[in-house]
Formats: structure tokens, C-alpha cells, sequence
């Protein structure tokens, strides 16, 4: 406690500012104490204490939280430490823990600040005010402020008293209800609120009534200008008084028919396709989800098809993404003019579509479904000048039983598409429990593969390449073999395509062509004619933008020449009649690489290719040559290809020869090159050196 002279001194501050800003005009329900610079109690008006609630002894030298007191003197003591912190003024209302009190308290904080700028001491001015007070004429300047607020606020505005009764409104109210001529308080719902609304609008006052939150709600009703639909968000709070009693509602009511419709519009944007404007993705995860959960409960069958144009990507190399995006939207349109009412069409990404199906009588309605899908995409599609005929591969699935759900249905759907494509495209495929194992094994032997090029288990072998006149090796293929520690020998047709689908092939491509500069090296030792190592280069390799780059670089690596390599491509590769493919062909022959065609005769269509692309050499495919000698049909094709070889100066190389009579006849035929188990089945580098060697002694 402050010493008797501080006091005093400090008290004479007070009966000075008490005379001078208090005493004089101290109302009786108001009260003035002041406090030293930590918070304490020094001295304090007679009627304080009564204020307080308290005895007149047990103040002086507190702490307000330290008083016993039925009002709330923590926000008493934060309130004064904000004022001492910031030495500024500050008022609050003091609640009070008596719920029966009739009565509302208030504190004014004011600083005193000496000379110095320093804090001297807070005085404390404290009034009580009846709670119906608020209402009377001490509240009459707020009253009137808060009706101007609620005359020009956009929303719509209402309270109501416990009867009903309108108490205060503001011109929206009004205008949105049309109440003319008159003012709508005094009057009660029965009176203003049209009959479609009446049972909505006392319904919501109800729950209002009942409720110590405030209720929402939305409500469509007749916009202010009479004419139009608006949507309204509508808010409901019950009114009470300091002693928690209800005394009316408070309502307001705010115009969202612009906001919803920008909702309605991002919503429909977030589902919608932005070039097909057909259904996107998430809403096809949340459709397909819900038709599965649909026929689990009506115990019916939906059914899904995915959808892949076929080498559309030749479209957006060759004629432009913007002649692309033409051919995607009059697809969206033939789909749906297709599907009709019978299902709904998404576009999910690039050139897949998905189809899906609710309910479907038998199998057979989607065998004519998938069919009429691709006749109506293989009709004639004019775009931007370019006449096409596309095809699509689909992917069909259908839930069995109710333990299906939409991600295995998807699933299965993917892997029909997959199915469809591997079975030369342009056609469609059934989901069956078979595709599900087999799939279980791709995955098991991708991993297996990852294995493999980690532990180094793959390995080049060679088959050498006889010209037919000298009987001498002048070249030879590389192929990759694979030995694995526990499998033994795998097939390359069981991993290559594999590998290929997976993109691996890139990492087993390099290695092998890494393996066959290596031997080329070897081979062309004191050599004058270039002895050449075809590497196989599967399409995956072509399109991997590096491919140039690695093969430029592997060839700087080894110190290969480039004219002692020569790649060999499918007609495949081709088909697309890519730009990429094209280019990176083109540089590939620029460096002095040759480019063969491998399997010729059994993939393309066109033979337009051979004058588009730079190829070098034509190798005749095997199922052409065993058989020569006793078909005619094989005979005439080999004679034709020989001679279009010869015409458009190519060489040429004949696969799969395995006995004497068809070499001879090959050489007869001008055929100058063959390879085949008739010489030697593949093997390792160091055999094939071998053989090569022991021609040289020969």
C-alpha cells in the first residue's frame, strides 16, 4: 500500500479532478476510484465500494481480480492493464455473475499523465444503468442511428415482437414484399407475407425462437423488382434481453442470386470439359461411383466403356493441335449422338473417352453398342480441308455382383482398352479374369526387369549376316537375351513388350547399343569394307527425345564409327508417319547411320514410307522366306519385294533362313544378303569373333 503522504498527494489529485471533471456532475448511480500505476486500489468515492458490491475496507491496495466482488473483474483487470500499457482511455461493460441483476455497469479508464509524459494514476468512473434504460431516452441517439443504418442497408431487415408484430423495418422489407402505400409494423406475417411463403416464414420464426444460434436458411421468392426469381439467404436470431429472456427476432435477408449463379458456373466449369463441354473427369469419378452404388442396391448391372482413338497423336503431329482439337469435338458429338439416353459420355483426358452405362440388358446390347461407336467414328470426318477416317479400341466392363466397386470397375475397363490395343487396335474387348492375371504377371515381371538392369542379367547376343555369293559373315544383328539367376533363359518376346509398355526399354536399348559400338570396334579391325551391327530400336526409343543425343553420344564414347552401325526400325515405327519419327530418322542418316526395315511386308499399309523416310536397307521377314521354295504365293511376294528393293536401290537382307535350298534360291533371286540358323543360331560376342576368324583362315 502506497505511504499516507503519496496518498494524500494523490487524493488531492483526485478531489481536484473529481471537482473539476466528476464530483460536480457524479450522477447518484455513479461511482469514481483511482488506482496507482500497478494496478492497485489507492482511494476511492464513498459509493464505490456499494458499486463494487463490496465493504469500504476491502478495497484500498487491491487488485481488482483480487475483490470478491459479483461483477466480472477480469475484464475489470485486463481492461486496466491495456489502459496502464498504452496509457490511453478506454470504457467497458462490467457483467455481472448475478443472472437476477436488473441492472447494467459500466467503466470509463482515463489516464492521468504528469509533466514528464510519465502515468501518475487511472481513475476509474463507474455508472449503472437499468437494462429497460437501453430503451429509453439516455439510448434515443443510438436508436435513431440504428434506424438510419437499417434504412439505406441492402439487405432486407425485420424485427419482431413475440406476437408477431413488425416492430421495426427497413424499405428493402418492404419493397420485397411489396407492402404499399403503408408501413408494415404493427402488422403480423398473416398480413404481408404471401400464402406460398406463410408456412416457411412461421415455421423458421419457431425454430428461430427456439434456438441460441442464429438459423439460416435459402428460400427462392419473387426478386424487389417484381419480375424476376431471386435466391435469398435468410437469418433468424432471437432477441433477448440482459436477463436472457426472449423478446422478439431479428431478421435479415441478403439477395445471393448472383453469388449462387457464380457458384452454379465455377461448379459447372469444375465438371465440365472445357473443349468438348462434355463431363470431365471428377464428375465421372463421382457418376461412375454412384452407378456402382445404384445397381448394388437394385441388384442391376452398369457397365463401362473406355474409349482410345487410334494414332490420333498422328493428327496433332501432322495437322496441328487446333486440328486436333476439331476432330475431338466432333467425336464428343458423334459419342453422344451414339450413347442417346441409354448412358453419359466424359472426356477424360487427351483422346479418351469413357461411356458409362447405368443399367443394360445383356451383353449383347453393348457388343452393339461398342459397334455402332466405332462405325459412327469410322464415317468420313471432313476438318479444316483434311478428309479422315478414324477408329477407336474400347475397353468393356460390367459389375458382376455388389462386390465390384467404381476403381475395380475402371480398373477392368482400363485393362480391356489395353487388351484391345494389344490385339492390333481398332476393335473392342470384354474384360475377363484372365486380363486380371496376366496384368499381375506384367507387374511381376516389370519389377523382375528393374531387377535384371540393376544386376546386370541382360546381355547382347549376335547373329551374323552371310552374303550369299562369298558365303562370308559382313555383319551381324544384335539381340538382347536375358538369363535370370532363378528363371533360367526368358524368352524376348515374354520381356520386350513388356519393356516396351513400361518404358524400360529405353534402359535396355542403350545397353545393347552400347554392346554392339563395342563390337563393331572389334569386328572392323583391319577391315576395308565396314562391317555393320544392326541394333533393334523399338518405336518407345525413336519417340524418347534423347534417342539421337544417346546414340550421338555412345558412338563419340566408344570410338565407333558411325557407318559401322545400322538401326533397324518396324514398319510400326512408321505408321504414325510422325514429324518426330521423321526428324530424328533424318538426323540419324545424316550422321552416316543406316536405317533398316525390320519384319518388311508385315505391318504397314502404305509403302508411301519408303520414299518419305531415309531408309537404307529392306529386311524380307521370315514367314515370307521359309516356304519359298514349295509356295508360289511366297515366291512371287519375295520376287516382287526383290525387285522393288532393286528399283529403288535398297538393300536387302532375307530373315529366317534355315535350309540350303531356299539361300540358293535367294541368291538366284539377286538377294544379297541372309540370316538364319542355316549359318548360325545367336550367340555370344566372343563366338561370333570366333566364327569371323576362322573365316579369315579359311
Amino acid at each position: 500500500m502506497k505511504s499516507a503522504t503519496s496518498k494524500n498527494s494523490i487524493a488531492k489529485t483526485l478531489s481536484y479532478n473529481a471537482t473539476g471533471c466528476f464530483a460536480d456532475n457524479l450522477k447518484p448511480s455513479e461511482t469514481v476510484a483511482v488506482l496507482d500505476t500497478g494496478g492497485r486500489f489507492i482511494t476511492a468515492s464513498p459509493d464505490f465500494s456499494e458499486f463494487l458490491q463490496i465493504s469500504d475496507d476491502e478495497i484500498f491496495g487491491l487488485m481488482p481480480s483480487e475483490l470478491q466482488t459479483p461483477l466480472d473483474m477480469q475484464a475489470f483487470q485486463e481492461t486496466l492493464l491495456w489502459v496502464i500499457a498504452r496509457k490511453a482511455a478506454k470504457s467497458i461493460w462490467l457483467p455481472s455473475h448475478d443472472h437476477l441483476s436488473n441492472e447494467i455497469s459500466f467503466i470509463d479508464f482515463v489516464p492521468e499523465i504528469g509533466n514528464d509524459g510519465n502515468l501518475v494514476c487511472i481513475f476509474a468512473h463507474g455508472r449503472t444503468i437499468p437494462d429497460h434504460a437501453l430503451l429509453n431516452s439516455d439510448f434515443l441517439d443510438a436508436q435513431e442511428q440504428l434506424a438510419a443504418a437499417v434504412k439505406i442497408m441492402p439487405d432486407v431487415f425485420w424485427i419482431k415482437d413475440l406476437n408477431g408484430r413488425y416492430k421495426l423495418c427497413n424499405d428493402k422489407f418492404h419493397q420485397l414484399l411489396q407492402v404499399k402505400g403503408e408501413c408494415a409494423v404493427g402488422k403480423t406475417a398473416f398480413d404481408v407475407v404471401d400464402g406460398e411463403f406463410l408456412d416457411t416464414h412461421l415455421e423458421t420464426d419457431r425454430l428461430a425462437l427456439a434456438s441460441d444460434h442464429p438459423i439460416k436458411f435459402e428460400l427462392q421468392a419473387p426478386a424487389v423488382d417484381g419480375v424476376s426469381t431471386a435466391i435469398y439467404e435468410v437469418r433468424k436470431l432471437a432477441i433477448r434481453n440482459a436477463a436472457n429472456q426472449v423478446t422478439g427476432i431479428l431478421g435479415l435477408a441478403r439477395d445471393v442470386t448472383e453469388e449462387r449463379n457464380l457458384q452454379a458456373n465455377l461448379q459447372k466449369m469444375a465438371f465440365t470439359d472445357s473443349l468438348t463441354s462434355l463431363s470431365n473427369r471428377p464428375a465421372f469419378n463421382m457418376a461412375l461411383q454412384d452407378a456402382v452404388e445404384s445397381a448394388r442396391i437394385s441388384k442391376l448391372q452398369c457397365a463401362l466403356l473406355l474409349l482410345d482413338l487410334d494414332r490420333f497423336k498422328s493428327i496433332n503431329d501432322n495437322l496441328g493441335h487446333p486440328t486436333g482439337d476439331l476432330v475431338l469435338n466432333e467425336v464428343a458429338v458423334r459419342l453422344v449422338r451414339t450413347t442417346g439416353e441409354a448412358g453419359a459420355v466424359f472426356r477424360l483426358s487427351g483422346d479418351e473417352f469413357a461411356i458409362l452405362l447405368p443399367s443394360f440388358c445383356s451383353q449383347s446390347d453393348l457388343v452393339q453398342m461398342a459397334e455402332a461407336i466405332r462405325k459412327d467414328i469410322n464415317q468420313r470426318m471432313l476438318v479444316s480441308d483434311n478428309e479422315l477416317h478414324l477408329d477407336a479400341s474400347i475397353g468393356i466392363a460390367m459389375t458382376s455382383d455388389d462386390t465390384l466397386d467404381a476403381h475395380q470397375l475402371y480398373r477392368f475397363a482400363d485393362l480391356a482398352l489395353y487388351e484391345a490395343k494389344l490385339q492390333g487396335r481398332s476393335g473392342y474387348h470384354f474384360f475377363t479374369p484372365s486380363l486380371l492375371e496376366r496384368t499381375e504377371k506384367r507387374f511381376e515381371l516389370e519389377a523382375m526387369i528393374a531387377e535384371g538392369l540393376k544386376n546386370k542379367q541382360f546381355m547382347a547376343y549376335f547373329q551374323g549376316k552371310t552374303d550369299l555369293k562369298s558365303g562370308r559373315i559382313v555383319g551381324a544383328e544384335v539381340l538382347c537375351r536375358w538369363r535370370h539367376p532363378a528363371k533360367g533363359w526368358i524368352a524376348p518376346t515374354d520381356f520386350i513388350p513388356i519393356a516396351e509398355d513400361s518404358g524400360q526399354i529405353v534402359a535396355i536399348g542403350g545397353y545393347i547399343l552400347e554392346q554392339a559400338c563395342l563390337m563393331a570396334i572389334e569386328c572392323n579391325r583391319e577391315r576395308i569394307s565396314p562391317f555393320k551391327i544392326a541394333v533393334n530400336v523399338s518405336a518407345r526409343q525413336i519417340q524418347f527425345e534423347d534417342f539421337y543425343r544417346q546414340l550421338k553420344m555412345m558412338l563419340k564414347k566408344t570410338g565407333c564409327q558411325p557407318d559401322w552401325i545400322e538401326i533397324e526400325i518396324t514398319e510400326g515405327v512408321l505408321l504414325d508417319d510422325s514429324p518426330t519419327i521423321r526428324g530424328v530418322l533424318e538426323r540419324i542418316s545424316q550422321m552416316g547411320v543406316s536405317i533398316a526395315i525390320d519384319d518388311f511386308g508385315t505391318g504397314y499399309s502404305s509403302l508411301s514410307y519408303l520414299q518419305n523416310f531415309p531408309i537404307d536397307v529392306l529386311k524380307i521377314d521370315q514367314s515370307f522366306i521359309q516356304g519359298m521354295c514349295t509356295d508360289q504365293k511366297k515366291l512371287v511376294l519375295v520376287k516382287a519385294i526383290v525387285a522393288m528393293a532393286k528399283g529403288l536401290e535398297l538393300n536387302l537382307v532375307a530373315e529366317g533362313v534355315e535350309k540350303q535350298q531356299t539361300a540358293d534360291l535367294l541368291s538366284e533371286l539377286h538377294c544379297e544378303t541372309a540370316q538364319g540358323y542355316f549359318w548360325s543360331k545367336p550367340c555370344s560376342a566372343n563366338e561370333l569373333i570366333q566364327q569371323i576368324s576362322s573365316e579369315k583362315t579359311a
